[in-house]
């Protein structure tokens, strides 16, 4: 027992500092891979501009997955086949210069705020306002090789926790 003991004696500020490692790991991948309202918006943006079906969709509201269904019965995974073969046609174009953003988000508009019931009535018309949390206006300016390309006003929603492209404002 008495061996065992020195070697724990040796041993645990190695495995202390180790602990500690893994949690400041772990600490930094949560917060670099959190949802937020800008992260939704830029990333829909992106996806679109390189033709990524499934980034297109890992962003996409419920309200924006209605809109790109159209008037079809079409599930998930129809959507993204089609999505993936519209943009392998030759015509469709795909952007290959490097992309950047800079956004402004304003505060989150919130349940009992005046403007969140007329922005929960929109998004009904499209989709199931009930999971709705929040929105946020969020303002993208998209650089392509430098230039600035194109601004956007985006409504990002956040249902369950997780931020998503809404709807142009």
């Amino acid at each position: 027992m008495s061996r065992f003991k020195t070697v724990w004696k040796r041993f645990w500020p190695l495995l202390t500092f180790g602990l500690l490692l893994l949690a400041l790991a772990v600490g930094l991948l949560v917060w670099h891979f959190r949802s937020t309202p800008e992260r939704a918006v830029e990333g829909y943006l992106r996806a679109s501009l390189e033709k990524d079906a499934d980034g297109l969709l890992r962003y996409a509201s419920d309200y924006q997955l209605t809109v790109l269904k159209g008037n079809t019965d079409m599930d998930l995974d129809d959507l993204r086949e089609m999505l993936r073969r519209l943009y392998e046609r030759p015509e469709a174009y795909r952007e290959t210069g490097q992309i950047r953003f800079q956004s402004e988000v304003d505060e989150p508009i919130e349940p009992g705020q005046e403007k969140f019931d007329e922005l929960l009535t929109e998004y009904g018309y499209k989709a199931d306002p009930t999971e709705v949390e929040a929105f946020a206006l969020v303002t993208a300016h998209c650089y392509i090789d430098g230039r600035l390309s194109q601004t956007s006003f985006v409504y990002a929603v956040r249902c369950d926790g997780k931020w998503y492209y809404g709807f142009t404002a």
